[in-house]
């Protein structure tokens, strides 16, 4: 049997005659899918995919290096670039394609990324100026994706549990994004913000992950029907307060990397119950994910036992764990009394592992239908008791975890330095560090008063209730009484920097890379000490003037750097 085996090895004939008796196989047939053809890739690794960033200078560079590996642009995802590698997830051929990836992951040119999941970011699209969450962000591929591709929305990217949350910290750093916020909030009880709430939700909440078998290989022998229906109420939460918070005309995208329609059609049945003024919508896949083959959302479906065989439904529902009529297609829940309205489940996507060499996922758009809610504000936020509606009450005091907004002097000094626009975005002090964001986190989440869940409201200037752990991008640290530019705050800036840039050779760039240039006269620093950055063609660098030039980076932008020098020559 399985145990610890590494993703990127096939199953031997011996477990995949074993897992092929397993209820995962009855879920496929129940589904309508042909099992031997799923079973064909579903007992396969993944390939390799990726994201290119948009946002990075180099970006021909980088696409040259993928290219050379022998990676090729995936043709059904259009408006940025995903690209597969000629090997299975976590398989390079051989060390020196092994460290390239690394190297392209780890300094933000890419980002290694399971390519269905890619999807529900697409299909959101968020606008210009609208202000969005993903409510269940870690490790942060698709948060970091929207932050990315729609540069003047705002982020908020939330996850509860604080040792994942610091995978979004690491994937925001190695990316370098400055219009996301990280807060930390339980899914379902998500803090209520200003009026008139969130323009676009994602929620792609936890799942069983049964559309995950080619990476992660557990899934065959621990899932199970009973799996699902557990899962089902913790995502109907989830989702039916994200529809809460949202604005009447607002979007929201709901996924799983599921198969399962309890984990899938059916929170939609319900959510759209106990929300009415959410509705389905079609989804041009022709337009959205040109080329993606991928089958329409069930109208019904089987209950299956806990050998994944399918039982039969009379007049009283049959004796399995976890069994509730909410789980039932909307023609069985007639059945038991339920009041369901028609729907339509067909606008909804699933996309099997065999129809694109991929993973499997389940993807639908939702809309706050704007004639439901005439106040024009989010559900969440129209008062029941209006005796307190004018109430304003204090907020707790900020601690020192707390982002406070940074002093005129700092960022008139920093704004000095490097010839910066102050009015670009906000500015935030946490420590010694200072943070940009965009405006809409001052303007939308920061200023303005906040409803308090028991009636009343929260004064202004202040993140509370809202738990916002990370504000931004931190860009630039205190050194020795002046502000330098961090290593990863060059791909938020670079662009908007006017001062302190020294333009170097390529000699001169070769030298600093291996740590021995000496502080030279010809180079016209303009500084005898302190932060500058140094510029070589597309190359930019922070660095630090004393009685030698030296870069402030880490050994693997060096590594990175040194190997496109070499491309140089």
């Amino acid at each position: 049997m399985y145990v610890n085996e590494t993703m990127s090895r096939r199953f031997d004939d011996d477990t995949l005659s074993e897992i092929r008796q397993k209820p995962l196989l009855g879920l496929i047939r129940s589904i309508g899918s042909d099992v031997e053809k799923w079973f064909s890739f579903a007992s396969t690794p993944l390939p390799e995919t990726l994201r290119l960033t948009i946002n990075q200078a180099n970006i021909d560079w980088t696409r040259s290096q993928l290219k050379r590996m022998g990676g090729n642009q995936i043709s059904w995802i259009t408006g940025f670039e995903a690209w597969q590698m000629p090997w299975t997830r976590g398989d390079a051929p051989d060390d020196e394609c092994k460290k390239m990836m690394q190297l392209l992951h780890d300094c933000g040119l890419i980002t290694r990324q399971e390519a269905v999941s890619m999807l529900p970011p697409v299909l959101l699209a968020p606008k210009e100026g609208e202000l969005v969450i993903d409510t269940c962000a870690a490790p942060g591929s698709k948060a970091t994706q929207l932050a990315e591709f729609s540069p003047d929305s705002l982020i908020i990217a939330n996850e509860p549990h604080s040792g994942r949350s610091n995978m979004l910290v690491t994937n925001r750093a190695r990316l370098g994004l400055s219009n996301m916020i990280i807060t930390q909030h339980d899914g379902r009880h998500l803090a209520r913000i200003s009026a008139p709430g969130f323009d676009a939700i994602l929620c792609d909440v936890p799942c069983t992950g049964s559309a995950t078998t080619r990476k992660n290989r557990p899934v065959w022998w621990n899932w199970s029907p009973k799996q699902g229906r557990s899962m089902f109420s913790l995502q109907v939460d989830i989702t039916r307060r994200a529809a809460q918070l949202l604005v009447p005309g607002g979007r929201m995208v709901y996924s799983t990397c599921s198969l399962d329609p309890i984990e899938n059609e059916a929170v939609l049945v319900e959510v759209i119950r106990q929300c009415p003024w959410m509705e389905l919508i079609s989804i041009d896949k022709d337009k959205i994910y040109p080329g993606l083959v991928s089958s329409p959302g069930l109208n019904s479906w089987e209950i299956l036992d806990e050998l994944g065989n399918a039982v039969e439904i009379q007049d009283e529902l049959p004796k399995l764990p976890g069994l509730s009529s909410s789980h039932l297609d909307p023609e069985g829940r007639r059945r038991c009394g339920d009041e369901i309205d028609e729907i339509n489940l067909g606008m909804t996507l699933r996309v099997m592992p065999e129809d694109n060499d991929s993973g499997g996922f389940f993807v639908a758009h939702l809309q706050h239908r704007s004639d439901a809610t005439p106040e024009g504000i989010a559900r969440s936020l129209i008062s029941r008791d209006q005796r307190k509606a004018g109430e304003i009450h204090s907020t707790p005091a900020p601690d020192i975890h707390t982002a406070v907004p940074a002093d005129a002097e700092i960022i008139d000094k920093i704004c000095q330095t490097w010839g910066l626009d102050a009015d670009k975005w906000t500015w935030w002090s946490r420590g010694k560090r200072c943070s940009i964001v965009s405006r809409m986190a001052k303007t939308r989440l920061y200023q303005p008063v906040s409803p308090r869940s028991n009636g009343g409201n929260w004064q202004g200037d202040s993140w509370h209730p809202l738990r916002a752990t990370q504000v931004g991008m931190p860009c630039f640290v205190e050194s020795k009484g002046v502000w330098r530019i961090r290593q990863e705050g060059m791909v938020a800036i670079r662009e908007s920097i006017t001062s302190s840039i020294v333009e170097i050779s390529l000699d001169v760039l070769k030298e600093l890379l291996v740590g021995s240039a000496d502080t030279d006269p010809a180079i016209e620093i303009g500084v005898e000490w302190g932060p500058l950055v140094v510029s070589c063609g597309e190359i930019m660098l922070p660095a630090w003037v004393d009685s030698r030039l030296t870069l402030m980076v880490n050994k693997n932008i060096i590594e990175l750097t040194r190997l496109m020098v070499e491309d140089l020559k």
